[in-house]
């Protein structure tokens, strides 16, 4: 996975808690805030072999991020329902997660403007001194190539 962050760790220490309306991974040693996520970002749990899932296979898999607590990770869309589980430890749990691309909220973002001016020459031989030129002012660029 070109770009993605593996965090390993032990599922002894890692539970799935579904008491709350919303599925989490609890964990009373991991502080989840550490691992540089942020809500809205999809992970996916578990590897490549039964040593590195859950043992129930709805645990495993894609999973968005609806909030980060120092011992909570909190999800708010899984590709299926997840169940109450306290594996035992000893196992190797993989959570993948890459890079992130977010839209911020209009109060972070910084809106630039631009004046641009581009001269088109004189409207014909009569009046060669005349020189045409067209004004762009606040300007909004998409992209600058």
């Amino acid at each position: 996975m070109d770009g993605a962050s593996l965090w390993k760790g032990w599922l002894g220490v890692i539970v799935v808690d579904v008491a709350s309306p919303f599925p989490a991974l609890t964990s009373t040693l991991l502080d989840f805030e550490t691992l540089g996520l942020i809500p809205g970002e999809w992970i996916f749990i578990g590897g490549d072999g039964a040593s590195s899932d859950f043992v129930n296979a709805a645990n495993n898999g894609f999973k968005r991020i609806r909030s980060i607590a120092p011992n909570r990770l909190e999800f708010d869309k899984s590709d299926l329902t997840m169940p109450a589980e306290d594996p035992a430890a000893g196992i190797d749990l993989k959570i993948y997660f890459g890079r992130v691309l977010k839209n911020e909220l209009g109060s972070l973002v910084t809106r630039r403007t631009y004046n641009l001016e581009r001269q088109l020459g004189a409207p014909d031989d009569a009046i060669p001194a005349e020189i045409q030129a067209e004004y762009i002012t606040g300007a909004v660029p998409s992209e600058f190539t």
